[in-house]
């Protein structure tokens, strides 16, 4: 197992991983998904997600400012396209359910993982 991984995966069958990507943290895009998920915590929570906000120098967990940690490791292994922004959605089993460099809106995201198998169970068991 590569080190690299092991910050996401440490995740794995607990929690959704949204990973929001971005070379520069003044990237308009970048700022803009940020925006759109600023009061969402209740709903992320619900449906068990965490964020990491990573750059290629270091990354941090949580959609506000907060402790940063310097690698460059998740940056290398995650970035896939010359789009200086991406966001990818990891389920709870560990894969890619979403990749792209465009604005992700929560309505999506919501809608996406409401429709996954194992979020259906969540709900009807949780009612």
């Amino acid at each position: 197992m590569q080190s690299y991984g092991q910050e996401i995966e440490k995740n794995q069958w607990k929690n959704r991983v949204l990973i929001i990507l971005t070379n520069d943290t003044k990237n308009a895009e970048y700022n803009k998904q940020l925006r759109e998920f600023d009061r969402e915590l209740l709903n992320f929570n619900e449906r068990k997600l965490i964020v990491y906000r990573v750059t290629p120098a270091s990354y941090s967990i949580g959609l506000k400012p907060s402790v940063k940690s310097i690698s460059s490791k998740l940056y290398k292994n995650y970035k896939k396209t010359k789009s200086g922004f991406e966001v990818i959605l990891i389920g709870l089993d560990g894969g890619t359910k979403l990749r792209k460099d465009s604005l992700l809106t929560k309505q999506e995201l919501y809608r996406l993982i409401d429709s996954m198998p194992m979020r259906k169970n969540e709900i009807k068991n949780n009612g």
